[in-house]
């Protein structure tokens, strides 16, 4: 007997080869009979129903229907219903069972056979009179009788893997159920065995004593396993490739995901130089840089690298991780900055200041803001520290219009980078500067954490009356 849901629809085979099925809503007592009849043989016993399984696809529900020599296939979609027959083999009772993939399974003594609608598909094939069949999860269930030692053996294979998942001798089976997420053997003499599916740690840990590592990534593929759990399998397996001196299928391992989780497999498990060397091979500089700077902290690499990229690249990776390294390394992030500003070629779009109107990522000299001395020599050092400071105020005066006219009030982007102008006034203690870029930007936590910093109450105190005076051009939404 076979019963299909969500609908009530029952089919009762029968020796002689007839199938009676009941179909429709008990709830609204709306049930029909209908009759099937698989093909007549001459031997009636050759024709009687050993198993009989539902495809139900959408809206298009069809049976399958098995005798001894035979497997047909019904559709039930119109009246009256027609069948055809598949094959000209078929299997003993117990036999028939049912893919997740809603393929038929049916076993006879020398092999394992699947069937779809259109017809035989793929088989495997063992010895051994297939007592029971059955479909747990993704594995195939038989329960095997071996003629010459007289004992039972129940099998659990793993068709994806082509591997016996379990194995054990049992005694006669009555019946075997699949319920509850387990398997059921119930013996003949009353006693059942219920057997459960391991976790997929223990099944890892069976499957790196028995060093069958491409089988574990295939299971945690397979199972959709985090990436955590992926990179300690890939982890250990290249533990393994590299104990036996393989370095090549160590690579080679790497490489059967897509990039990004290939970096980000070789990272978790601590592998750097892989991920570093799949990174650099894919172009994808950005996570380069993030291996160097994040979990090496091997800044000087990190400039050598950016260095060695064509100035447009170059210039992303440094807007990206610029104030780490100017952090770390000052002078030599400087370098590069000037380097990308004064490339040959069309200039990039960055505040290009100095004392000739040149905005260099660098403190200005101590010639360029030392007063000359007198011809004996001699000057009070109150009258240089004076004119010191008057230089140094107007060098920022002139930072600060230039700043401004690149960036009229009318025009919506300036004609410098923002990001790499806002570097260099960090870099440069230029509050002013920042200060300016950030209104601009809109950006008022920016701004007034620059009050905060310097910790100027008064000029906060009028920003805030400012940015919060819709009047003169303020916004006090973000004040609010």
């Amino acid at each position: 007997m076979e019963e299909a849901p969500p609908i009530l629809l029952i089919a009762i085979g029968l020796d002689n080869g007839c199938i009676y099925g009941i179909e429709g809503d008990i709830a609204r007592e709306h049930i029909k009979c209908f009759k099937l009849q698989v093909d007549n043989h001459s031997d009636k016993s050759q024709s009687s129903i050993t198993g009989m399984r539902f495809q139900v696809d959408g809206q298009a529900t069809q049976l399958f229907a098995v005798t001894p020599i035979s497997v047909s296939l019904f559709s039930l979609q119109t009246e009256p219903y027609s069948g055809h027959t598949l094959d000209q083999i078929g299997c003993n009772a117990n036999a028939v069972a049912m893919s997740d993939c809603s393929e038929l399974i049916i076993g006879r003594d020398e092999i394992i056979y699947f069937y779809k609608v259109d017809g035989r598909g793929p088989c495997w094939a063992f010895k051994g009179e297939k007592k029971f069949v059955g479909w747990f999860c993704e594995y195939l269930l038989c329960v095997i009788a071996d003629q010459r030692s007289g004992k039972n053996t129940f099998n659990i294979y793993d068709p994806k893997n082509h591997l016996i998942a379990h194995s054990l001798v049992i005694k006669e089976v009555s019946q075997m159920l699949c319920e509850w997420g387990n398997i059921l053997l119930i013996m003949e003499d009353n006693s059942a065995l219920c057997i459960g599916e391991k976790d997929m740690e223990s099944k890892l840990d069976m499957l790196f004593k028995k060093n069958l590592y491409t089988v574990a990534i295939n299971l945690v593929q397979s199972q959709q396993a985090d990436v955590a759990a992926t990179a300690e399998v890939l982890r250990k397996y290249g533990d393994h490739l590299y104990s036996k001196q393989e370095y090549d299928e160590a690579m080679a391992q790497e490489h059967k995901f897509d990039v990004e989780t290939a970096i980000r497999v070789c990272r978790a498990a601590n592998y750097h130089e892989h991920a570093m060397y799949v990174a650099k091979k894919a172009g994808r500089h950005e996570w380069y840089l993030k291996i160097l700077l994040e979990d090496l902290g091997s800044y000087e690499e990190a400039l050598q690298y950016i260095s060695s990229l064509e100035p447009s690249q170059a210039g992303v990776t440094v807007k990206k991780y610029g104030k780490i390294l100017i952090e770390h390394k000052p002078n030599e992030t400087i370098e590069i900055l000037l380097r990308l500003c004064t490339e040959e070629g069309e200039p990039h779009k960055i505040a290009n200041i100095d004392d000739n109107n040149n905005f260099r990522g660098e403190r200005p000299p101590v010639a360029a803001v030392m007063p000359t001395a007198n011809s004996n020599g001699k000057l009070s050092a109150d009258h240089i520290n004076l004119n010191k400071e008057k230089d140094h105020q107007k060098r920022l005066q002139k930072r600060l219009h230039l700043l401004k006219t690149a960036w009229p009030s009318d025009v919506e982007y300036p004609l410098y980078d923002v990001d790499l102008a806002i570097i260099l006034c960090e870099m440069n203690a230029f509050k002013e500067g920042l200060l300016h870029l950030y209104e601009k930007m809109k950006l008022y936590k920016e701004v007034m954490a620059c009050y905060m910093q310097a910790h100027d109450h008064e000029g906060l105190i009028a920003c805030c009356k400012k940015l919060g005076d819709s009047g003169k051009g303020g916004d006090p939404t973000p004040l609010g």
